[in-house]
């Protein structure tokens, strides 16, 4: 005689950790993804522009997607790796030191946190700058 199959703790348990890891990986996610260039809307190549000194950058202004922010030096890790901005500063921009200043004739790396678990960070909207967009640095003139 058939009946029905009646779950023991091992499957009850089964269920419950594959419940919390589901629940886990959805919450780690977000369902709304920051904004993204179109493809027509992608630089391919920055204009040039004339160099300027090395001093390195203290402030970034992005006034198109809001962004008034404080820029930080960062370097390499031991595996040589970006390391990023602190995480416990959502409006935190690292500039590459081992790379140019912004302003020279070449590409200045800087980095951001797009969001965090409390919720977007400095570069959330950086996908809605458009080519040619406005870029501000205030240097440390007396830092170089």
């Amino acid at each position: 005689m058939h009946g029905f199959w009646k779950p023991g703790p091992e499957a009850i348990g089964a269920v419950l950790v594959l419940a919390i890891g589901v629940w886990l990986v959805h919450d780690g996610s977000r369902t709304r993804l920051p904004p993204l260039p179109t493809a027509a809307e992608q630089v391919t190549k920055p204009p040039a522009i004339p160099g300027t000194g090395a001093s390195p950058p203290i402030r970034i202004r992005i006034r198109a997607i809001g962004v008034e922010a404080r820029v930080t030096p960062i370097a390499l890790d031991a595996e040589g790796h970006l390391d990023p901005p602190p995480p416990d500063d959502d409006n935190l921009v690292g500039w590459y030191q081992g790379g140019v200043a912004p302003g020279q004739n070449a590409n200045a790396v800087m980095a951001g946190h797009v969001d965090s678990k409390r919720g977007p960070s400095v570069f959330y909207n950086l996908g809605r700058l458009r080519p040619q967009g406005l870029i501000k640095f205030r240097m440390c003139l007396s830092c170089g």
